[in-house]
């Protein structure tokens, strides 16, 4: 064997073992307990309760719209501007993600629809009903929205 790819072959070796030997860090939700999705929901959304799991939602969010009888209120946001338009929304009822991504004019390309992003609905009892996005995303599109639901996307992070 020539010599040359030898010592690639040896240099890629050393850096794909150092890459797995430190991992990556992927953001992940934290707390909650798993409960059997409902019934409108997709068989892959998975709801959780417990605390609020993703970022706090930042400070001096400009809101989009106006209030009205036929509208809820939602806040669209995410890690690093993956969202390009962060902001609370008045969107009409019946209004579903999709919607709320394309009032907040899309998502970055480093926006991440994956279980780190998903929609936080408060409860009653004041914790969290967790849906977490999977792969799905055509599907994840077309959940309805509640009044007050916070919509977050993160990212991969390496």
């Amino acid at each position: 064997m020539d010599a040359g790819f030898l010592m690639w072959y040896f240099i890629s070796t050393c850096i794909a073992e150092a890459l797995l030997a430190c991992g990556c860090y992927s953001p992940r939700p934290r707390g909650g307990t798993s409960i059997a999705p409902s019934l409108f929901q997709s068989a892959l959304v998975q709801p959780t309760t417990g605390n609020s799991v993703y970022s706090p939602v930042p400070d001096g969010l400009p809101t989009f719209g106006s209030p009205g009888t036929n509208m809820i209120r939602v806040i669209v946001f995410g890690m690093n501007g993956t969202v390009r338009r962060p902001g609370y929304y008045y969107l009409p009822h019946g209004a579903v993600v999709r919607d709320a991504i394309e009032a907040a004019q899309g998502l970055d390309d480093f926006a991440w629809w994956r279980d780190y992003s998903g929609i936080e609905r408060q409860k009653s009892d004041g914790s969290f009903q967790v849906i977490h996005f999977t792969r799905n995303r055509k599907a994840e599109e077309q959940i309805l929205l509640l009044n007050g639901d916070r919509i977050y996307f993160g990212h991969e992070t390496y």
